[in-house]
């Protein structure tokens, strides 16, 4: 059932679409062995349009999975960013991302799996997104004390400090 509109990304679309008939995981076990080389199709022929067939199935299971938080089309933007970082990111984007994370936090949301495991995920890589975003100063240090569905030790959060402080020191 692939749709060839989303080649070379048509196996993204695919498990989307099969996402709707059951529950799917991840096997610890490796089942199959993939070669990656320079002349793979979906490294060699990916085009911007393919790109965004890519993103926009990516964007579509986020809607999917994150259904009983009734986000938005946006909403669904910034999780795509959150979980796909290109780059740094500015500070309305981060204080965007983390009310939008505190809200399906505090929404008490049903999901494919276990709700403890779904926030610490969206913890975890949102204190990921703001480490590589230090260069915003002390700022992200603060923002990411503001939230509590950030459970970073304590050590953690020193170090988001100290990173914060020299990062934004050296670029100014």
């Amino acid at each position: 059932f692939y749709q060839q509109l989303y080649a070379p990304a048509e196996d993204y679309d695919l498990w989307v679409t099969l996402s709707d008939t059951g529950k799917f995981c991840n096997l610890s076990e490796n089942l199959l062995r993939y070669r990656i080389h320079g002349q793979n199709i979906s490294l060699k022929k990916r085009t911007k349009t393919q790109e965004q067939n890519l993103e926009g199935a990516q964007r579509r299971y986020i809607l999917k999975f994150f259904a009983s938080a009734n986000i938005e089309t946006a909403d669904a933007t910034l999780l795509h960013k959150l979980f796909y970082p290109s780059s740094d990111f500015d500070f309305k984007t981060l204080t965007d991302i983390g009310l939008l994370l505190q809200h399906i936090v505090n929404k008490k949301c049903d999901y494919p799996v276990a709700s403890e495991k779904v926030h610490h995920l969206l913890a975890e890589k949102y204190f990921y997104c703001c480490t590589i975003s230090t260069d915003l100063g002390t700022k992200v240090f603060h923002l990411v004390n503001g939230y509590s569905f950030i459970n970073s030790s304590y050590l953690d959060r020193i170090k988001l400090l100290i990173k914060s402080v020299l990062k934004y020191k050296r670029s100014t």
